[in-house]
């Protein structure tokens, strides 16, 4: 597939988990360092991305909508690559389903989300 759809990128966090980082690989997904995009941009490939990236799952909870797409590395690294940006917006991909992370305030998935906020900034 990836051959079809150009390449993802993740988290690098998720790319030092050894099951999460061969299904990303297998999927087409590699680390989001700029190099790595900058590469793929250059050689024409189409690269799909979440600009929002980890910091956005953490906003994600059902029945809302939360952009954080401040992030503008990606807009200039599409001009330096001459590449094509084509925004994109899931409507209702929080309603989806309900992850650990994201569970409501006050619940034991908050304390779990903190957890897993607190581990990923040391990484």
């Amino acid at each position: 597939l990836p051959e079809h759809y150009g390449f993802g990128a993740a988290t690098d966090a998720a790319m030092r988990l050894p099951l999460l980082r061969q299904i990303l690989g297998w999927l087409g997904s590699g680390g989001a360092g700029r190099e790595i995009l900058t590469e793929g941009l250059e050689a024409g490939k189409n690269l799909f991305i979440l600009p929002g990236g980890v910091a956005e799952i953490f906003l994600s909870h059902p029945g809302t909508h939360a952009v954080k797409a401040r992030r503008r590395g990606l807009i200039k690294l599409a001009l330096r690559t001459g590449a094509n940006l084509v925004p994109v917006y899931v409507f209702g991909g929080n309603d989806f389903y309900h992850q650990l992370a994201t569970l409501g305030n006050g619940s034991k998935g908050r304390d779990g989300r903190n957890v897993l906020r607190e581990k990923s900034s040391n990484l």
